[in-house]
């Protein structure tokens, strides 16, 4: 996802148990709680705390910015990214096709103003084509799936073999076909 969208959980975990634990595949598991909507497309945020003696009980330590999963944007694209996943968070909440509109509107804003590099275009492009495939299932029309099959292939395009979006991207493109 890019932007800023909802925390859902905290974990706090040192670098060494992280490092051990590296070894092995760490499951991060995004269960909603009662009545939450979670997207398909959850993220991790992570800020990390650095102490300047490990052993010292010393309250001088570092917090250093919010680091996301996906390298973070600024300005207009991440806040037009953000008032599109509210949108759709209202829509999936409340229904209402002026809050799924919206979410399209904020998207089409996000990817035209895109001018980044492809981890941000294939985002803007991925978060597009999520809601206008909704807005298909609303009308219960497949005539219209082009759009959003366009945009799911033109955001795998962007995704090599072995990128960590390619995969999710190609589940996307598949749920298109079904």
């Amino acid at each position: 996802m890019l932007g800023t969208g909802e925390q859902l959980r905290e974990l706090q975990i040192t670098v060494e148990q992280l490092l051990d634990r590296s070894a092995n595949d760490v499951q991060f598991t995004f269960s909603p709680m009662d009545g939450d909507v979670v997207s398909p497309c959850s993220s991790i945020l992570v800020t990390i705390e650095q102490r300047k003696c490990e052993r010292s009980n010393s309250p001088d330590r570092i917090i250093t910015s919010p680091h996301c999963s996906s390298t973070e944007s600024r300005g207009e694209l991440e806040a037009a990214t953000n008032r599109g996943h509210f949108a759709l968070s209202r829509y999936r909440k409340h229904g209402g096709r002026q809050n799924l509109e919206r979410c399209i509107a904020e998207f089409e804003r996000a990817l035209n103003d895109c001018s980044l590099g492809p981890p941000y275009r294939a985002a803007a492009q991925s978060n597009l084509a999520m809601a206008k495939f909704i807005l298909c299932q609303t009308e219960d029309t497949s005539a219209s799936l082009q759009d959003p099959t366009s945009l799911y292939r033109s955001a795998l395009n962007a995704h090599p073999v072995g990128h960590v979006d390619r995969p999710s991207t190609l589940i996307q493109l598949a749920c298109l076909q079904n």
